[in-house]
């Protein structure tokens, strides 16, 4: 008769502090990171006196749950200490305002506002805020949290195409700094055959047509193309070098990524895309600086990216992965609603 559900897991993470990284033997973002990963469910509870204005609250939300605000909800919680409307409107509304800061999407999530109904309340029964108003969200947040093993493959599904959506953008622009780094050695390396081709060839024509000069001239001549076809390359390989430096900057990533995604801006503003770019950007910005030649950098073949996105596309493999998930989802329903009847 119990209400929780059956193999439901609930794990209290500690409190968020004011200071990040003190106070604490470990790191906590990399556990938060870690359990958030595992769960498929994650309840984010706010008091009204701190609305989300803690730093590690903030450091949480953007390095511990990006890419994960499918599976949150927010909770402002302890609403019952609250003196007014306007108190509530005003930790609300700040609330609000500092997950638009942290969190990449048009709308802020829905927020849970509740109590601890059956306790008295914390302003010595005085209730100036409407509390019965609030049920229905705790009896929705309550539902949620039931429905957890119910969304489990879902979130499996979800997760793995966050991934591939990660992997199809990383390598699109590192392939597009590869053929740009690689186009750039090639014409580096025909300057430097012609640059040593083509005086050695007008030596040779001028020794045909006027004889052979005297040997200081030519000793003289020879010692200054070497210093100066010496130069030009040390400055060619020294632009190569800066070149490769410039691509890891926040600034031509921008560029490159805007160039490759073009298309996904014309018909909308394409924050989906945005917020995803946000997220890999540092991850290429470290692939680039691990690397020591972007123009061999492994290649990774057109048809592979082509089907990255095939599978990403509408009524293709994640579509079908995410019909398979709604089946296992309504024959799990169907068989608890017989397990009750029985």
């Amino acid at each position: 008769d119990a209400a929780m559900p059956f193999g439901l897991q609930i794990v209290d993470s500690p409190g968020m502090i004011d200071i990040p990284g003190t106070g604490r033997g470990y790191n906590f973002t990399d556990v938060v990171r870690w359990w958030a990963a595992h769960a498929d469910v994650i309840l984010l509870l706010f008091d009204p006196d701190k609305p989300g204005t803690t730093g590690e609250s903030l450091e949480v939300l953007t390095r511990s749950l990006t890419g994960m605000e499918h599976k949150f909800r927010v909770v402002l919680n302890k609403v019952d200490c609250l003196d007014s409307t306007v108190d509530f409107a005003r930790a609300y509304g700040t609330l609000g305002w500092a997950l638009s800061k942290v969190i990449e999407r048009k709308d802020i999530p829905l927020i849970y506002p509740i109590y601890s109904e059956g306790f008295e309340s914390r302003r010595g029964g005085k209730d100036h805020l409407p509390l019965h108003e609030f049920n229905p969200f705790r009896e929705e947040l309550i539902a949620e949290v039931f429905r957890a093993k119910e969304r489990h493959y879902d979130n499996v599904v979800t997760d793995l195409e966050r991934k591939l959506w990660k992997v199809e953008m990383i390598t699109t622009v590192l392939m597009a700094i590869r053929k740009r780094m690689f186009g750039q050695f090639v014409l580096a390396c025909v300057a430097a055959v012609l640059g040593l081709v083509a005086p050695l060839a007008a030596a040779a024509q001028m020794v045909h047509k006027f004889g052979q000069p005297p040997p200081l001239f030519s000793a003289s001549l020879g010692f200054l193309f070497v210093a100066v076809y010496t130069c030009g390359v040390a400055l060619v390989r020294g632009y190569l070098h800066q070149s490769e430096r410039l691509q890891s900057t926040d600034e031509r990533l921008d560029a490159i990524f805007h160039m490759e995604y073009s298309d996904f801006f014309i018909y909308d503003d394409g924050n989906n895309y945005l917020a995803r770019w946000h997220t890999v950007r540092p991850k290429i910005a470290i692939m680039l600086q691990a690397e020591k030649r972007l123009a061999f950098m492994p290649r990774v073949a057109g048809w592979e990216i082509a089907r990255l996105q095939e599978c990403l596309s509408e009524n293709k493999d994640i579509w079908y992965l995410r019909q398979l998930a709604r089946a296992k989802r309504l024959s799990q329903q169907n068989n608890e609603d017989a397990d009750q009847r029985a």
